[in-house]
């Protein structure tokens, strides 16, 4: 991206002044990038835009976002370009060529895509509200993009974060995401499983030990809250750890030291950012007594917890595509892969009990079994198959996604079925509206063929 000021790697200005950072995070891609002191950028598909959302349902140039520096810093605009699909800020879909004012910290929701403004990588939660609960709340989008939103605004602070979700959701990916977006980002990022080290390895791998300290320890070795010194320390199945480690880790929460085993007294000092996730109901083993509760409140700072890939329907289609482009090439298909009507819908009606990383082991075998260019139901296993709903469709409850389902229609009943004559009518790509057929459940007819579709 240009700018017109050069930016050091916190997103500050070379005379000391606040930059600010535009985050972007889509079902499979995030990323962050410095804002111009002044000026438009513009997001969507095109590779012309500034910033290039991989998402089907943005279209090519989908919205532009406006800089206008002023005395007591910059303000921020954005308006949308006349998408197919729409902008979302402050849960309103605002209007194409409407141009709305927009507050750092506030999330603009593009399809399965958040797009935040953020005061450089220290700015901490500015802002951030909480309910009744004393958790954590985003307004706007689905309940990914809430999380996603969250994520963001958390990643400048040094805060700890509790992420909760079942195997597969993508824990560790969020982890690394909050990492990468923190003004730690050039610093380790160093996880472990704690419930995948026995416990009489697992203080030793933690905070260290000294030469001598049990047999075979020839030498001095740090551990891992010492190597991760001024980065992110990553503790995976945070509810599996032994109740003697959680009193060990309370205690380097509370005084930020750390203490080798066979070591002296006095503490090594670290400053670390802890990420803790877990698939298991954490307050429920604080109630149990296999969790300790002052523990559990020093790790959930914030929590987010990330629902299972059945719960969000929505991005099955840009994660698949996300996986063809990734996993085609490693395999040796240098063509462009595609997934049928009838195969997508078995995707759709599947319950995913391995969350997104069944999901990318499914398209990996169908990748390989396939021979053509289309991925049919024959190359997902069975139980996938198995999953293939009947052609009736569930109904939309957003008005909004009713009308814009009947508008594909009277489209592809006025082109007599040919897709690409029926997205030109729409103004929108042949590819967002493939994504759009599988979203609203809207089989494929045939060029030409003068089928009618419901």
């Amino acid at each position: 991206m240009n700018t017109e000021t050069t930016l050091d790697h916190e997103g500050r200005s070379e005379g000391g002044e606040q930059g600010f950072h535009l985050f972007v995070m889509s079902p499979a891609v995030f990323s962050s990038q410095p804002l111009p002191a002044a000026g438009t950028v513009t997001l969507g598909r095109s590779a012309t835009c500034t910033v290039r959302l991989d998402d089907a349902m943005a279209s090519r140039e989908h919205a532009r976002l406006h800089v206008t520096p002023g005395e007591s810093g910059p303000t921020f605009t954005i308006e949308d370009a006349g998408s197919a699909n729409g902008t979302r800020v402050r849960e309103v879909l605002i209007q194409p060529a409407e141009v709305v004012a927009l507050a750092p910290g506030e999330a603009i929701m593009i399809g399965s895509t958040v797009v935040m403004v953020a005061q450089d990588r220290g700015a901490g939660l500015r802002g951030l509200r909480s309910d009744a609960d004393g958790k954590a709340a985003v307004a706007g989008g689905t309940a990914m993009n809430r999380v996603r939103a969250l994520a963001m605004r958390a990643a400048p602070s040094s805060i700890n974060v509790l992420i909760l979700g079942e195997m597969g959701v993508g824990k560790d990916v969020l982890a690394r995401a909050i990492h990468q977006m923190s003004k730690r980002a050039d610093k380790p990022f160093l996880r472990i499983n704690c419930g995948g080290i026995p416990e009489a390895l697992l203080e030793s791998e933690l905070f260290g030990h000294e030469k001598g300290a049990f047999t075979g320890a020839s030498t001095s070795k740090p551990g891992l809250f010492e190597a991760a010194n001024g980065g992110t320390v990553f503790l995976d199945e945070i509810g599996e750890m032994p109740m003697p480690m959680q009193v060990k880790l309370l205690q380097v929460l509370e005084t930020r030291e750390v203490r080798p085993v066979g070591g002296r007294l006095e503490g090594r000092p670290i400053d670390v950012r802890f990420i803790s996730a877990t698939n298991i109901d954490i307050e429920a083993a604080v109630r149990r007594g296999t969790f300790r509760g002052d523990l559990m409140y020093r790790l959930n700072t914030l929590t987010l917890a990330i629902p299972p890939l059945r719960e969000r329907v929505d991005e099955l289609a840009p994660l698949v595509a996300t996986f063809l482009a990734q996993l085609g090439p490693e395999l040796g298909r240098g063509e462009e892969l595609t997934v049928s009507a009838e195969a997508m819908a078995c995707l759709r009606a599947y319950s995913w009990p391995g969350n997104i990383r069944e999901l990318k082991n499914v398209i990996e075998r169908a990748i390989l079994l396939c021979d053509g260019r289309e991925i049919a139901p024959e190359h997902l296993p069975p139980d996938t198959v198995g999953s293939r709903p009947a052609r009736t469709l569930v109904p939309l409850e957003d008005p909004e996604e009713r009308a814009d389902r009947q508008r594909i229609l009277d489209a592809l009943e006025a082109c007599a079925g040919n897709q690409k004559r029926a997205a030109a009518r729409l103004g929108i790509s042949r590819t967002t509206l493939s994504a759009r057929l599988d979203l609203y459940g809207i089989p494929r007819p045939q060029k030409g063929s003068g089928q009618s579709v419901q």
